[in-house]
Formats: structure tokens, C-alpha cells, sequence
């Protein structure tokens, strides 16, 4: 509880992180029309057996069976099967949270290469369009673009 004369991290925000560099996004996946979180999970089910069986497979061929840790990965396919298992570990709470969906309209990263199977709610690429109402929560507005945001607040790259 804060006695009003210690300062909080809540008063002191303005001072770590100026107002200028402050990003409020009224645009990303989470209202454009392409996104769909629904179609992922059951992508996402088959997806994961596949990657299961992927991690299964290798660990059978491993001296040690399978790693319980990065520390514990001697070799690449070592590595390889303790990165496949907690890769869907995060998929699994991200697709159970809704924090992912799927793009159906074709997104792209900033370099032009479509995106993955599964994209995170609140990335923004250039094939957004609005669901019904998303003006309401841009005003109309575009917000820019991932790197066009970062040559704002950083200026071009050279």
C-alpha cells in the first residue's frame, strides 16, 4: 500500500518509459477478418501428433532417451527433441489461451514471407481488413506497421 510519499512504479512509469515511445495498438490479428483462433485448434491437434511422433522417433534413437533439459542435450538431435517438446508445450497453452489463431487471408512477415501455421493475436502485417466494427476501435485510423513503427521511434536504419 503506498503511503503517497514513496513513489510508485505506477507514478514513476512516465519517467521509465516516456509518453513518445508508448504504443497503443488498435489494430493486429485479433480484429482483422482473415484470423481465425476457432480453426486453430484443430489444426493445431493434428499439427501436434505429427511433432510428438517427430520428438518420439529421435528420442528412441537417443543413447539416453529423451532430455528432460537443454543442459542435458549432448547432441544436435538431442537438442532437437527437447526444442520439438517444448515448442508444442507453448503451443498447447497458446492455442488452449486463444493467444493464436490462423490466418486465412494470406499475412505476411515484414520481409515478405508468409507467416507460419500459427500467428500470435496481436501481430499486424499489411493484408489487414477490419472485422465488422474495428473502426470503431482504430477511429478510422491505420496504425503503422511493425517496422515502419520502428523507424519512428529509431529512425531509418542506415
Amino acid at each position: 500500500m503506498s503511503d503517497g510519499k514513496k513513489p510508485t512504479l505506477r507514478s514513476q512509469l512516465s519517467v521509465l518509459v516516456p509518453k513518445e515511445r508508448v504504443i497503443s495498438r488498435g489494430q493486429g490479428c485479433w480484429n482483422c477478418k482473415w484470423w481465425d483462433r476457432d480453426k486453430a485448434k484443430p489444426l493445431w491437434t493434428e499439427k501436434r501428433q505429427v511433432d510428438l511422433k517427430t520428438a518420439l522417433d529421435i528420442a528412441l534413437n537417443l543413447p539416453g532417451g529423451e532430455p528432460k533439459s537443454a543442459a542435458e542435450c549432448k547432441t544436435q538431435e538431442a537438442l532437437r527433441c527437447f526444442n520439438i517438446k517444448s515448442m508444442v508445450n507453448s503451443l498447447d497453452h497458446l492455442v488452449a489461451s486463444g493467444h493464436v489463431g490462423v490466418c486465412l487471408g494470406g499475412g505476411r512477415t515484414a520481409d515478405g514471407k508468409p507467416v507460419g501455421d500459427f500467428v500470435v493475436h496481436s501481430f499486424l502485417c499489411d493484408r489487414w481488413v477490419g472485422v465488422l466494427g474495428a473502426s470503431l476501435a482504430t477511429g478510422g485510423k491505420t496504425d503503422p506497421l511493425p517496422e515502419e513503427l520502428a523507424d519512428k521511434l529509431n529512425g531509418p536504419k542506415n
